[in-house]
């Protein structure tokens, strides 16, 4: 009895140890098949993020050349603004030197607005004077032509005088 009993706890042990080498071989099938699993997972992330990392990289080099060329427009647009600004400078430069000498020119003008009304007002003093002058001329002919019709009225009256008296004697 013994035996059999003990043969019946070897026999299921067997089974049992049976039972648990299928399980092991069950155990690796399903580890082969999660490392297939893991390898293709894997494959497919890498290709994922290997694509992902392509797009990346084209997005980055269109960034950078669309950097490059707004680089290169700023650049020119810098350097136009640059020479508008230098042609300013020059205009500015040029419309100071036209202000300094219509400064200068306007000065010359007060000056010589201020000589001819210098020259206006010696003018009127002198054609006063030659006024003055030429009626002072005229008056003192006046005078001479008074004198002299006064000496010829005396010389008249002298004569009447004189022949009244040549005619009384007579």
């Amino acid at each position: 009895q013994e035996l059999a009993d003990a043969k019946a706890k070897i026999a299921a042990q067997a089974e049992e140890l049976q039972a648990l080498e299928g399980i092991k071989e069950l155990k690796d099938q399903l580890q082969c098949k999660h490392d297939d699993l893991q390898k293709e997972y894997d494959a497919t992330n890498q290709g994922f993020y290997v694509a992902k990392a392509k797009n990346l990289q084209e997005l980055l080099l269109e960034e950078q050349a669309a950097g490059q060329a707004l680089e290169k427009r700023l650049r020119v647009q810098l350097l136009a603004a640059q020479s508008q600004c230098k042609e300013l400078e020059e205009n500015n430069r040029r419309l100071r030197l036209s202000e300094q000498s219509l400064q200068g020119r306007v000065a010359q003008y007060e000056g010589a607005v201020q000589q001819l009304e210098y020259n206006a007002r010696d003018i009127e003093h002198r054609a006063r004077l030659e006024e003055a002058k030429r009626e002072t001329e005229e008056n003192e002919k006046d005078v001479e032509r008074k004198k002299a019709l006064q000496t010829r009225d005396k010389r008249i009256a002298t004569l009447e005088t004189q022949l009244k008296e040549t005619h009384d004697i007579n």
